[in-house]
């Protein structure tokens, strides 16, 4: 994951999906959640903490987490496949 970064943030965004597509996501999650924080901080307010809570409640859903625990494993066998 941490090649996929690197090509995405020099600005290989195909290179980077191409090598792994989670890597493309957790930059956009930690753009996301940082944004989110820095709001709630600047308008000392906690919408981004309570919709937090609220995701990550349904997340807990087991047929999410077995979606996404699939995403993982096919995400694992294209890796190896392309021998990386």
């Amino acid at each position: 994951m941490r090649r996929a970064i690197h090509a995405l943030l020099n600005g290989d965004i195909g290179d980077s999906i191409l090598i792994n597509p989670y890597g493309l996501l957790i930059v956009l999650l930690a753009v996301f959640i940082i944004t989110g924080i820095v709001f709630d901080f600047v308008q000392k307010r906690h919408t981004f903490r309570d919709w937090l809570k609220k995701a990550e409640r349904k997340l807990a859903n087991k047929y999410i987490l077995a979606f996404i625990i699939l995403l993982t494993i096919l995400n694992w066998i294209w890796n190896t496949h392309k021998r990386l």
